[in-house]
């Protein structure tokens, strides 16, 4: 099979499917913030941003090395599975001493015993099967789908019944670890390789993984300062608010974009030796991540309060002005990874590590010396910052790339348009549709709102217009449709 056929296949089955599973997580999400408080959510979010941060200082980078390097043979994936374990079981260690410095610097006493729980994570992941990367590094998604419903499968109902009998923060952790515990099991069932302990190539993965540990430490501060900063300013039950928004800010680029596009980030390293098909896929990508994000950030946007009082119910929606805020991040996340990938996919990782570097020292120098009235002034502040910081990666991938950053304006500006006449039209010509169920006038507004979307796309592909920058779109809308045909023939 061609690797345009593999691509367009791996996005189709991945798409339906995510959609499939995140489905299962929104159930859980809608029964967990009608049960737990915004304080829960904060208390979780908190242990979960210090475990988490933990875990970047002893990641190493196996996921990358595996799928970046050109003939994986068993003492890599040995190797790999031993530096994991060595590193994660060292940090674990570490965070269990601090742990009672990191309760007293929050002055929460609530953190220590689930900061504790969740560090158990660090030992858990550090045995998950390497061999799995070779899935995705050979664009089989059969496996790598079926890990993740497994995971859905048993950490979803153990979470929701353990929210009914908790009621607070308790749900979430025994959930998490339940989770991780359950992927790395199954991980040893999808993939048939017999590890044990070696350092043989410990040299090679580590000077290409020492890299990937700095900019994931980066990558990861980067992501996360900013629930450092709510909690405080504004206190833990607001954090909780934030990060919920943020949570469902992520949900489409997180689940529906990025399992969508994964095949086509994977697809960099087949052709990184060819200079011409390196740069139309990232074009490519460029654009069926424009197509599919930006509609879904006007929409967030547009219907804020219905989106909140409809997955979270009314307690919430004193928060959901920072959600439209940051449905600016829904058109950052998928842009970024893109460039990022492309960087990788050529292992020019110390580029990305100084890009971050300077990235989270610019950022955390402004925030740190700024003042902000309200939460959504933050939020706001935040959403800029990473729009920011997106286009100086954009400016970079064009230099190693020679990427044609007129051309990927012009995409962008192209497809603002057409999702700019949905929303005139429906702020103009259609009446505000409010059935009194939140639910109901949800689905109704998604209907007609993508509907005229799809229809102006449509538009674009059959209208003589010939400007050279229309054209240069509408050629490009083609080539993905027919990438899609060329999937379906086969």
């Amino acid at each position: 099979m061609s690797l345009a056929k593999s691509v367009a296949k791996g996005s189709l089955t991945l798409l339906l499917l995510q959609l499939f599973m995140r489905s299962t997580g929104l159930i859980s999400t809608l029964v967990l913030a009608r049960i737990l408080t915004p304080e829960d959510f904060g208390i979780v979010a908190i242990v979960s941003m210090i475990v988490f941060l933990f875990d970047i200082l002893s990641e190493s980078g196996t996921k990358q090395y595996i799928i970046q390097k050109d003939n994986v043979e068993q003492e890599d994936l040995n190797t790999a599975w031993t530096i994991n374990i060595l590193l994660k079981f060292v940090v674990w260690v570490i965070i269990v001493l601090c742990n009672p410095l990191i309760v007293e610097y929050f002055d929460n006493e609530k953190l220590s015993a689930p900061l504790y729980c969740v560090s158990l994570l660090l030992i858990i992941s550090g045995f998950f099967n390497p061999g799995m990367y070779l899935h995705q590094k050979e664009l089989r998604y059969k496996p790598l789908i079926k890990l993740n419903m497994i995971d859905k499968v048993f950490s979803v109902p153990i979470t929701i019944v353990l929210a009914f009998y908790f009621e607070n923060y308790w749900a979430m952790v025994i959930g998490l670890v339940v989770s991780y515990f359950v992927k790395t099991v199954a991980s040893y069932f999808l993939h048939k390789n017999s590890v044990k302990f070696s350092t043989q190539r410990f040299k090679q993965q580590w000077s290409f993984s020492s890299w990937m540990l700095y900019k994931g430490l980066l990558g990861y501060t980067r992501a996360q300062f900013d629930t450092l900063l709510v909690s405080k300013y504004f206190g833990v039950t607001a954090l909780g608010g934030y990060n919920m928004m943020k949570e469902l800010s992520a949900i489409p680029g997180r689940d529906i974009i990025d399992p969508a596009t994964a095949p086509l980030f994977s697809s960099f390293s087949k052709v990184k030796h060819d200079a011409v098909a390196l740069k139309n896929q990232t074009q490519i990508s460029f654009l069926i991540v424009c197509l599919f994000i930006f509609p879904i950030a006007f929409f967030v946007y547009e219907q804020h309060v219905l989106i909140v009082e409809t997955l979270l119910g009314p307690k919430w929606i004193e928060y959901s002005q920072v959600l439209s805020i940051m449905s600016l991040l829904l058109f950052t996340h998928p842009f970024a990874a893109i460039f990022q990938h492309l960087l990788i996919s050529l292992a020019k990782i110390k580029r990305l590590f100084y890009f971050d570097l300077a990235n989270v020292v610019i950022i955390l120098v402004m925030l740190l010396n700024m003042s902000f009235d309200s939460l959504e002034e933050f939020a706001l502040i935040r959403c800029i910052l990473a729009v920011v910081s997106v286009m100086m990666l954009s400016v970079i991938a064009s230099q190693v790339v020679k990427l044609e950053l007129g051309k990927l304006i012009v995409y962008v500006f192209g497809i603002l348009l057409v999702c700019t006449a949905p929303v005139l039209i429906i702020d103009n010509f259609i009446p505000q549709i409010d059935t009194g169920i939140a639910l109901l006038s949800l689905v109704i507004n998604t209907i007609v709102y993508f509907s005229i979307y799809a229809v102006f796309v449509c538009l674009v592909l059959i209208l003589p217009i010939k400007t050279t920058e229309i054209c240069f779109i509408k050629e490009k809308f083609l080539h993905v449709v027919n990438f899609l045909k060329e999937k379906k023939q086969h």
